[in-house]
């Protein structure tokens, strides 16, 4: 085979990574941002100083309607837009390229990971590494659902979102191992 029918694939491949490693550092976080929350709520942080008044958000009454605002000048409409559009600009950036960077990222300290256990790193150890990763944070997801049942349907939207990754993950290492070209070198 030609070196263009190698790089598709690759490509191909690192898209499916990416796209799992991004599912899944998303509902780890999702995890861990609700777990601290509902210690703080329930005043376990109170030995580091977070207690829960500061959590949560008081009711303020409802206030009369007040009369509109005067009028702004036009150069600060005019910088208001300026920003606004300086500010769209680098999120729609931010939204590009962070699922690159964190697939990148998270295959390095997958890799640095196995060969800290004095493995080489295989296809086989790639995929099994991801899916211990995924059962990390099905059991983030499950410690929240024990602790608050009420919370139930946060846990199912997280256990959907690591069962999409662990799938995207799977059909990531069917694709490597399909095309036989692709080294695990290769292989987000």
């Amino acid at each position: 085979m030609s070196m263009r029918t190698i790089l598709p694939i690759r490509r191909v491949a690192n898209i499916f990574g990416a796209i799992g490693y991004n599912l899944l550092v998303t509902a780890c976080a999702i995890a861990i941002g609700v777990g601290l929350l509902q210690l703080a709520w329930s005043g376990a942080l109170e030995i580091i100083g977070i207690r829960p008044e500061i959590i949560c958000v008081p009711i303020l009454p409802s206030s009369p309607p007040e009369a509109a605002p005067p009028s702004l000048p036009l150069a600060i409409k005019a910088l208001d837009i300026v920003l606004t559009s300086i500010v769209t600009i680098a999120v729609l950036c931010a939204v590009i390229v962070l699922p690159y960077w964190l697939g990148r990222f998270s295959s390095a300290v997958l890799r640095r990971a196995i060969k800290l256990c004095g493995k080489s790193v295989t296809l086989n150890l790639l995929l099994f590494g991801k899916v211990l990763v995924s059962l990390v944070g099905a059991a983030l997801a499950l410690a929240i659902s024990l602790y608050d049942p009420r919370q139930w349907l946060i846990t199912v939207v997280l256990l959907a979102a690591i069962i999409a990754a662990l799938v995207i993950f799977a059909v990531q290492h069917c694709l490597a191992k399909i095309s036989k070209t692709v080294k695990a070198a290769d292989v987000w």
